[in-house]
Order: C-alpha cells, then structure tokens, then sequence
C-alpha cells in the first residue's frame, strides 16, 4: 500500500503544476551531466552515481565501491551563422561509500552560444550524502553550488527518496524516485535550473533473458513549478557488456514556442569489462587498496537539442575494486559432538566446519558402533551428529550449535533449518529483524545517524526439539543445516547434520532376592559363596551394575554392552580381585542412552558377612645372632594356616624397621611349616643389627588375601661385655680383721643375668654370683665356698660372664689372687650368711663350721653364739674330739627362736699341752620376715588384637624384703608361656597376650604369678588366676529397609525398619544405635540397651527432641563386649523428608512479543524445583 500511495501522491502533485505552469528549455541542463542522461534521459531512480546525485541525492546509497566519473560532451549545429560546435559540457565526480552512508561530489561546466539553445557558461559543484534506511527506501541529501556568467549564482539544497516497489504489471524490479531539488537561492537567470523544483520518476524492467534485458524508464518534473518536463527512455542489455540507451523527451515551454526537437530520440551506446592488474601490483597502490580489479563502463550518446542543433558525448565511469558476490563464511564448531558418532581424521582436523570459500579438510561420518570388538546388534546410525531427548530434564534436551559467520561486508541474517526425514521443514530458527513499524519516531531518526553494520550473531544456535507449533517432535532422525546472508543477498548453506530425537528412556527390572539370600560368604566352602540375582532390560549401546559400600564408594561394576543387562552372580571380589570387606553392600544398575536418557534401579541390604580365612605368623624367638658360631644362629619363623585348601600363592618378607624388604620367600599351592631363616637378606649377606619383622600373604582361589604380621625380632651380633679388677692379690679370711677379705671392681653391659664365678686351681667353682641387668659395681668375698667351709689356700681366679638374648656369649678378663691362712690355727665359718628359722624347710638351720689346723690332743671346746649386744644366747661344748660342724636352729638355749637380727659365733679351744686358740666367725643374719607383694588388676578379660580396645591387661603391684622378683604367665595346663624378673621392687605388669617370643597366645585362662625368695630362704608366692585371652571375631550389620522416610501420613515410607545382626552375642556389655544427620554429625534419635540386642527396631522420624529434622541419614550401630571389642556398623543412607517440592517460578520480561522483532521476543521462565527426596516428576 505503501508504494502505490507515493505514485498517488507524486501524479496529483504533477498534475496539478502542469495546469499553472510556464515551460523554459532549463530543464535539459541535467541531461549534460552524463552521457548517459544525454542518450537515455536522467530519471530520479537513475543509479549511476556519482553524476546521478546531481539528479537525486538518493541515488548511489547502494554504492559499495569508490567510482571516479569522467565525461565531455561536445553541442554542435548550424544556426545562423552559428555552424559547426559552439558549445560543450565537461563533467567529473566521484562516489566514497562508507559506513555511516555513501558520500559523492561531482563539478559541471555548460557553455553554448546558440540561440535556441543558449546557456552563457556556468560551473557548478555538488556534493551529496545517502543511505538506505531501509531495505527497500533509500534517502538523499544534496548541497549545491554554481556561478554563472549572465551574470549570477547559486546556493541550493536537494532532498531525494527512491523506494523500490518490487512488480508492478508486467514490470518488474520497479523503482520510483522523488526529489525536491534546488531549495535555495539563485540569481542565474538563463541555462540553469530553477528554485525548487519537484520532480518524480518510475523505472522498471519490461523483458528479461539470461542475454538480454529492456529496461524503461520514466520521469516528469516542473522546473521552479513554471514549466512540465517529461521524459520516456529505456536500455537495452546483452549480457551485461554492451547496451543501447534511447530517449524522448518533451518540454511544453518548448513546444508552445515550436521547438519539438526534444520529441526525436536520443541514443547511446556503451561498453563494460573489467580490468585487472597483477594482485602485487604497486602501481598507485591499487592492489593494497583492493584496487587491482573494478568495473569499467565507456559512455557514449547522441541527441537533438533544438532544431539544427545536436549533441555528441563520451565518458567513463570506474568502480574501484570488485563488488562482494561471496557468501558468508559459517563456521560451525562439531568437536562437542565428535566422541558420540563421528570419527574424524587424526591430523588436519580441529573440530570445525566451514561453508564459504574456506573449508576444513572433509570429515568422514562413520557408524560408532564399528568401532566396538562387541557383536553389533544396533542399527548403524550413519553419520549422525549426535542424540537429543528434549524432555527438560537437563541432559541433552537442546541441540546448541557453537557458530560464527563471517563476511567481508555485513552479515544481514541467518537461520538453523530443521526437517524431518522426509525433507519437511519442522523447525526454522531465524535472525532477530529490526522492524520499522515497531521502532517509532526515534527509531527512524536512529536510523538516519547509524552506521552500518550487519546484524548481532549469536555464540551457537540452539534447537530445543520443538516444532513450529511448540510442540516435541516425535521421536526420529532429523536433519540440520544453518544459512547465511549478507547485504547483497550473497547466500551460503552448510552441509546437513543429521540429528536423532529419543525420548525413550532404557527400561530395567530386577529380580530382588530375599532378604535371607542377600546374606552370603564368599569362603568357598560351597554354601553361600556367592550372590545371584536375574534383571532384564532393553538392549541399549552400556549398561553399569554397581555393587557399592554404605558410603557410596563403588567396589563392584558389572557391565553389558550392545544388549539387555544380564544375570548378576558376585563372588564378594573388588574390582581389582581382593576380598572387599565384610559389610553392609547395594546394588545399583543405570544406563544411559545416547540421548541422555537414564534410568537407575537399585535395592539394598546386601551382607557380606565371612570370617577371614585365620592366619598366623609366629616366631621361635625374639633374639638371634646369624654369626655362624652355631648359637641361636637362625630364627624359625612358622605359619599358621589353617586353611589350606584353594590355596593359590604365598609370599613370605622379612621387612626392617625402615619397612625395606629384605628378604623374600615365596611359593605356591603349599606352605611349609617352619621357615629356618638365617638372617641374610636376598644377596646372602647377613643383616644389620636392628629389630625386623616378617609379613606373610597368602592368596586363596576365592579372592581371599589374608596377611599376618610376625613379632617383631632382633638380629643382636654384639657379645656382652664386661671389666673387672680386684683390689688385692693375697688375703687371709682367718677373722683377725686384717684382710679378711677380697674385693672385686666391675663394669658391665646390661643383659638378662650376669654370672660371676670363682675358680680353684683346679677349675671348680668355689663360689659364684648372679645379677639381673647389670652386676654389681662392687663384690666382696670372705672365702667361703658354696658348701659354707673355706676354701683351701692357693690361688684362685674370678671371671664374669652372660649370654645374651640372641646367645651371644661374652667374658670379662681373668683375675687372680691367693688365699692364705696357713699361720691360723682354727678358723670358724657358716654356711650362710643369713638363713630363716622359721620351720618353712628352707634354711631353717645353718652349719657352723671349724677349721683346725691341729685336729688332735683337743681336751675340750665352746662354741657360743653372741647377739648383736655380745650377749651369750647359746652354748655348745664338748671335750676331746670336735664335731665337724655344729648346727644351729636358731633357738635360744631355752628351745625360743631368737629374734631377727645379726649374731656370730666363737670357738675357744684348750689343747691337751695348754694352747688355748679360738676363733670368731662372721656375721650370720637370723631373718624370718618374708618378702611381700600385693596385686590387683581392673579386669581379666581383655582381646589382644590389635583394636586400641583391651588390648592388654595390667597388673599392679607393689613389694617389699626382696632382692628379686620373677614373673611368669601359665597356661591351664601349667606351662610357663612368659617370664619377667624384676631387681629389688617390682613395677606394675603390662600383658599384651604374648608370649616370651612375642607371639600372641591361643584364646583361654591363664595365670600370672610372681615369687621372691630372700637370701633367708624365705619364699613368697602370689598369683592372679582366670585371666582369658579372647580374641573371637565379633561382627555386627545393621540395615535400612528404605532409602527413604517420609512421615506424612500417607501410607509411603511413613517409618523406617533397622535391623540388627549380631554374629557372636557372647559377653556383650551394652549396645546402641545412632540416627546421625550427615551434614551436621548430630546424633538426633538414640536407641540404647545392654545385653539382648533387638533385631529390629522401628522409627517414625521423631528425634529425641520430638520434632522431624529433614536431611539425609544414617544408622550407626555398635556393640560394646565386656572383652573390648566396640564393632560398629553403618546402615546405607537415607533421607528423612516431610516437606514438599520447593518450586519457584521466575517470568521474564513481562510482557512479551514473540513476533521476531528483536524486542522481547522471547519469555525466559526461570524453574527451580528442589527436594530432599529428588524430584519424581514435574509439570509446568
């Protein structure tokens, strides 16, 4: 309507000024400016800049290239005695396109002297700027200025509009121009234009071939609204090389003074090619400016102009460079798609794919299932691009296509086109339009300050599986391609994509087993060895079946590909072929299909329950020397294996205390029982000394991989060590006080015992001492032998001596010294130096024994015994011969045990010939005061294994009146499994359950008792019996029935069932189990007893405090033994939710046009929907 209202308006505005008008020949002056106007007649939608602004300021806005214009034009006739060519006309312009608009200026000169036609010369300069505010309105501004020597001059403005109406009739690509020129000021009274003149054309192509095309073209004007001018002119093309303009034209002015020769035709003819230069050509650097190439058309024409008087012309007009006739350049980034469907080259290939001139190297489409070793059940999906199921659930419901487009000039539009298989098109996803009607007042005044620019493309196009209709489209194989354009209408297309739509998601079902079967142990004995269950399914490309522990981590997976997911039997073996622990397990089996569909099943509450296959590794002794003196030269190291069947590898390191491996033994199918290790590492040489340890591991046909770690051992190659020397070389125990003894001054290393002897001549031991740790600094000896008599005079030698633990023997140096009493007559000894009359049948009485060295003519003899105060307590007295000894009981001569204290005896002779010797002896102690020792201990039952829980068991104790103290550890049948010795005062006694070798002991009652004898003889013995070693397993598991609690009332999860399984229910102390919040670790319900464990217990979803406290759960379940062990389970999680799906909704903008105007065109609906429990279903 549009159109066809500006023809109305430009025929009424024309009809009307030809009614009042007054003609002038003025009005051909514009023909000059061209030969093109001359020969075919100027037209308001002429476009051939940059004379043609001169017309129309309107006229080059569709100009894309820099155009130089040239033209001369010759006015010749025979008037009078005017003959030949009096006249001319010179042209020269030039046309600079650019963002904002096209800019043009051209100059004119016109001079001729005839009469009918007598234009007195003028120059004129124009200059013009125009754009097309819309695609199919252009609009021009013109200044101009000229100067006339009649005399006078000029100053105008033009305004120009060419809109471009499509067909009209039989015409086709129609164009209509309006102009308002000269709005200004002028004084040139002849051979110019005149002050505003209104002026309107109409072109249109009649006829067109793929050679030849007629063009016509028409215009009407009114010269300063005085005179109508109208022309009628028309081309002829072939191929766009050579064309025939002709004209007509007719002037009423003119023709009311008779002048018709307006009315004969015009013509032209005129030639177009296009140059070329070298592209590295620096001549004017045209080729750096894209100058090299352009189009070039020569002009020529001849007209009539009045009667007698013609014309002739010739021009040139040069467009710079070559007008864009290349598509855009879409460049679509597949390498997201790449891993689904496609294989791609290795080299050369980055992902992306381009239309245009510039093209990547060809992707090759094959089937991805080809590329599997699995028989290939599927159909081939050809080469497509990827999957989508656009079911808003987050996973692949959209195809976005990361794009860019690129043009030399402006990308004017482009969309994503979408067909079935059938080539219908379901979808066209199109560039936003800037639409004039809805941009108003200030959007035209935008357009006219815009610079141009092509429109906004977007990061990737997005297809979210909709048809036109909004609409899902059904599930199928659909086809893509993405279109391009620019402001020349230069089209590219990309290849097709093909995409496939599944909104089918894979569908499962799995046959649960019964509770009582979901419990097995994998210890092949044959009952319950392994886990069997059944599913079927829908064959999809994968299938994952997991087995997971209760803190979700996967130790199982099971998959099945190209088919249904099969038949589930788990040997209780991790993926990596180790026994997993004994536990609580589930099962989850999940597939997900090209498309992104999922589906996921699970059930829980699988109990893995097998008491690992026991071993041991005990060693024979805690200390060895690998010194080749044949002396605790090796250690036994012993497995334990009581089972030995399915016995598959074993490996045997001996590791030290830095956990370097040593030494290796290993072996198949059977394990010996003793390993005599010598203490060399794997290149035979013998070990540092340093404490070491052994690790066996043993792997059984099940999976079972059971490890023993031995006690600790020590490779000791170092003897004892030890000095001593003695303070004289000769001494006389004849009790004259004056060397009656010798000492002895000594150092040593710590070891176990020392031993001190004193050797005769002859090599027996006279007398010998012993010492726990150390020996004694400081030893005296009075010569008295182990059987209470001194020893016999001569010399004698003392040594020291131990053998460590590891059997290490070591010496001190020898010393010797003589004894001598041979000037004494009698000398007098005890037996013991101190003894207990006390009737216990150790040391009740002591020997007194006389050494005489005249043993004959003896006429009588006193033997007293003297307290500490000198006093007499008792008398022995004889004549003639003496007893070899006397023995005393301790009594008093009363028959009274004397007190405890220090006494000594004296002998007094009288010799048949006078002599009266005697003798003292040393100081004997009466003590009959035994030692003492109190014991107590918490408990007697305690697990040596290792769990930081009653892992030993302690004995304090405290004692006096001993020396030594010796602890030892009895099993029921009376073996001693353990020793300890204590110097002077006993410390409380730690025992971990070992043995003297550091092996744990079997399970049962022991008995731990600790003895001292005094040097009285006095013996003390206490004990603590029914101490037990128990070190039974002790497993617990708890389930959850659901994965979910709900206690809303409405018959679904509205309570939670936990069961307990207890595997040995002996000696429990107290029992209870912990509903934990996992986020925050509180424990909200606690559920407590002692000694009966319930096997279920049901819970509403109340915590202690009465209230729901939402969140996600789990139940911990522990078992408190009077032994120690505290085993605890955890149940799977589950989540305690009474709420509802949270939903918010967002609406953005309000409101919204979806008319693909670029204005709010779309509504973005903002979801977030959220629950605890996940969220089944939706619906918007």
């Amino acid at each position: 309507m549009e159109k066809y209202r500006l023809i109305s308006i430009a025929v009424i505005v024309f009809g009307l000024t030809a009614i009042s008008s007054f003609g002038q020949e003025d009005a051909r002056v514009k023909e000059f400016y061209s030969p093109l106007f001359l020969s075919g007649t100027w037209n308001e939608t002429a476009q051939t800049a940059p004379q043609s602004d001169a017309v129309n300021p309107a006229s080059s806005a569709l100009y894309q290239r820099t155009t130089l214009d040239l033209s001369y034009m010759g006015i010749v006739g025979d008037e009078g005695n005017l003959t030949g060519q009096h006249g001319f006309a010179f042209n020269l312009g030039n046309t600079i396109p650019t963002r904002a608009g096209v800019f043009s200026w051209s100059t004119h000169m016109l001079k001729s002297d005839y009469l009918n036609f007598n234009v007195p010369f003028y120059f004129g300069v124009s200059g013009s700027f125009s754009k097309d505010l819309y695609p199919n309105l252009l609009a021009g501004l013109g200044v101009k200025a000229a100067y006339s020597s009649s005399p006078g001059y000029s100053a105008a403005v033009d305004l120009g509009v060419i809109y471009f109406s499509g067909t009209l009739g039989k015409f086709t690509d129609t164009a209509v121009g309006l102009t308002l020129a000269d709005l200004g000021y002028s004084t040139i009274s002849k051979g110019y234009q005149q002050s505003f003149t209104p002026s309107a054309g109409v072109s249109g192509t009649l006829f067109k071939t793929d050679n030849f095309v007629l063009k016509m073209n028409s215009n009407i004007s009114s010269p300063g609204l005085s005179s109508v001018f109208m022309s009628l002119g028309g081309s002829f093309d072939f191929r766009n090389i050579l064309s025939l303009t002709f004209g007509s034209r007719m002037d009423l002015k003119s023709l009311l003074r008779g002048n018709s020769a307006g009315l004969i035709p015009s013509v032209g003819l005129n030639f177009r090619f296009n140059p070329s230069l070298k592209k590295n050509s620096t001549f004017l650097g045209l080729s750096e400016k894209g100058w090299n190439k352009g189009h070039v058309e020569l002009q020529s024409s001849f007209a009539p102009i009045a009667d007698g008087i013609w014309s002739y012309g010739a021009g040139a007009n040069v467009q710079l460079g070559v007008l864009d006739k290349e598509p855009p350049e879409i460049e679509i980034d597949i390498s997201g798609f790449e891993s689904q469907s496609m294989n791609v080259p290795e080299k050369g290939y980055n992902g992306k794919y381009s239309s245009g001139k510039k093209r990547s190297k060809r992707i090759v489409y094959v089937d991805s299932d080809k590329n599997t070793t699995k028989k290939n059940t599927r159909k081939s999906d050809g080469a497509v691009l990827t999957y989508l199921s656009p079911n808003n659930d987050g996973i692949k419901d959209d195809l976005k296509l990361p794009i860019k487009i690129k043009d030399s000039r402006y990308i004017k539009g482009y969309s994503l086109v979408v067909t079935d298989s059938e080539g219908n098109i379901v979808r066209e996803i199109k560039n936003k339009e800037k639409r004039s009607e809805n941009q108003g007042f200030m959007g035209f005044f935008d357009r006219l300050t815009a610079v141009k620019s092509g429109i906004n493309v977007p990061e990737e196009l997005r297809w979210d599986g909709y048809n036109e209709s909004g609409k899902v489209v059904p599930d199928g194989r659909y086809h893509f391609h993405v279109e391009a354009w620019d402001d020349n209408g230069n089209l590219s297309k990309t290849k097709e994509y093909t995409v496939v739509i599944d909104n089918t998601p894979p569908e499962v079902t799995i046959t649960e087993p019964p509770e009582e079967e979901k419990i097995f142990s994998p210890n092949n004995d044959g009952s319950k060895d392994t886990l069997f269950f059944s599913q079927n399914g829908s064959v999809e490309d994968k299938w994952t079946g997991s087995i997971l522990d209760t803190d979700g981590t996967v130790v199982k997976t099971f998959e099945w590909l190209d088919s249904g997911p099969g038949k589930v039997v788990w040997n209780g073996l991790d993926n990596n072929g180790n026994m997993v622990p004994d536990g609580v397990y589930s099962y989850v089996v999940k597939s997900t299909d090209r498309a992104g569909n999922s589906v996921e099943k699970s059930f829980q509450n699988i109990i893995k329950n097998t008491e690992e296959t026991p071993i041991a590794l005990k060693i024979d002794k805690q200390f060895f020397s690998p010194n080749s003196d044949k002396i605790m030269d090796t250690i036994i190291l012993a497995p334990d294996v009581s089972v030995k069947t399915g016995l598959v590898s074993w490996t045997l390191s001996v590791f030290n205390s830095k956990g370097d491996v040593e030494k290796v033994f290993s072996g198949t199918d059977t394990i010996p029982e003793n390993l005599i290790y010598q203490g060399r590492d794997d290149s035979g040489i013998i070990l540092k000394e340093g404490t070491y340890y052994a690790l066996l591991n043993v792997k059984y046909i099940n999976g079972n991989n059971p490890a023993a770690k031995s006690p600790e051992f020590i490779v000791d190659v170092t003897p004892p060590s030890a000095t001593v020397r003695v303070n004289t070389r000769v001494f006389s125990p004849n009790g004259d006080g004056q060397k009656d003894t010798v000492k002895f001054f000594q150092e040593t290393s710590l070891e176990e015992v020392w031993t001190a002897s004193i050797y005769s001549a002859d090599g027996d031991v006279k007398y010998d001492y012993n010492w726990i740790g150390t020996a004694e600094p400081e030893v005296e000896w009075n010569g008295i032998g182990k059987d209470g008599r001194l020893g016999s005079d001569g010399v004698y030698t003392y040594q020291l001596s131990a053998i460590d633990r590891a059997g290490n023997l070591g010496k001190s140096n020898i010393v010797s010294f003589k004894l001598d009493t041979e000037q004494t007559a009698v000398i007098l000894t005890t037996e013991y130096d101190v003894f207990s009359p006390n009737n216990d049948g150790s040391k009740d009485e002591i020997k007194i024994i006389p050494e005489l060295s005249v043993k004959e003519g003896i006429s009588a003899y006193t033997l007293s015994i003297y307290d500490s105060r000198n006093s007499s307590v008792r008398v022995f007295e004889g004549k003639k011969k003496i007893p070899e000894y006397f023995l005393w009981d301790g009594r008093d001569t009363k028959g009274i045990t004397v007190p405890d204290g220090e006494y000594y005896a004296k002998l007094e002779l009288e010799y048949n010939k006078g002599d009266k010797p005697s003798a003292v002896s040393g100081k004997v102690e009466v003590d009959t005061t035994f030692p003492e020792i109190k014991l107590a201990t918490d408990y007697l039952l305690f697990s040596p294994d290792g769990d930081g829980k009653k892992d030993s068991v302690v004995i304090s104790q405290r004692s006096e009146g001993s020396e030594q103290w010796r602890g030892e550890i009895l099993d029921s049948e009376g073996n001693t499994v353990k020793t300890v010795f204590w110097k002077n005062k006993v410390t409380n006694f730690l025992w971990d359950g070992s043995d003297t070798a550091g092996n744990i002991v079997k399970d049962g009652a022991y008995t731990y008792t600790v003895s001292a004898e005094d040097q009285a003889g006095n013996l003390t013995k206490k004990e603590v019996k029914g101490i037990t070693v128990d070190t039974s397993i002790t497993k617990v598991f708890i389930t959850a029935s659901d994965s979910y609690l709900s206690p809303t009332g409405n018959g679904k999860y509205d309570t939670l069932t936990l069961k307990t399984i207890v595997t040995n229910k002996k000696g429990i102390a107290s029992w209870s189990i912990k509903l934990i919040r996992e986020d925050t670790g509180k424990i909200e319900k606690l559920f407590t007893g002692e000694n009966r464990i319930p096997s279920k217990i049901i819970w509403d979803g109340v915590n202690d405090e009465g209230q729901y406290s939402e969140g996600e759960y789990a139940a911990v379940f522990k078992v408190v033994y009077l032994k120690g062990n505290e085993p605890e389970a955890h149940s799977s999680k589950f989540v305690l939710d009474v709420s509802p799906p949270r939903a918010v909704l967002k609406l953005s903008p309000i409101p919204f046009s979806p008319d693909n105007d670029g204005l709010n065109d779309e509504l973005t609906l903002s979801l977030d929907v959220s629950d605890l429990s996940g969220v089944e279903d939706w619906e918007l």
